[in-house]
């Protein structure tokens, strides 16, 4: 006969809750990406592609990239270091660190 804390612990090993394993497409991120970018810089018609830079987009200024980062955050439940952060100088990169991490 088993023990009561036996039973707990069998109970609990067999009712533990598993995360969803989610993944995103490059394509999903990228529209969804999108739309973070038209929020952030107000403007719908917006569109983006891998190859765009920081510099090739003049509103992509040092607050742009805080609340745009802090917005693909917000969005695909992420976190991002600092060196990520700063590492993300075009669209092509931030893609491939969403895609990493969410």
């Amino acid at each position: 006969m088993q023990s009561a804390v036996c039973r707990t612990r069998d109970n609990l090993r067999t009712h533990k809750k598993q995360a969803p394993i989610v993944t995103i497409s490059k394509e999903q991120a990228q529209a969804q990406l999108e739309r973070v970018f038209q929020e952030v810089f107000d403007d719908d018609s917006l569109r983006i592609g891998e190859d765009m830079t920081r510099e090739s987009f003049p509103t992509w200024d040092s607050l742009g990239h805080i609340r745009l980062v802090s917005a693909m955050e917000e969005a695909f439940g992420v976190s991002f270091s600092i060196e990520e952060i700063e590492a993300m100088t075009s669209v092509g990169r931030i893609l491939e660190r969403i895609v990493a991490k969410a």
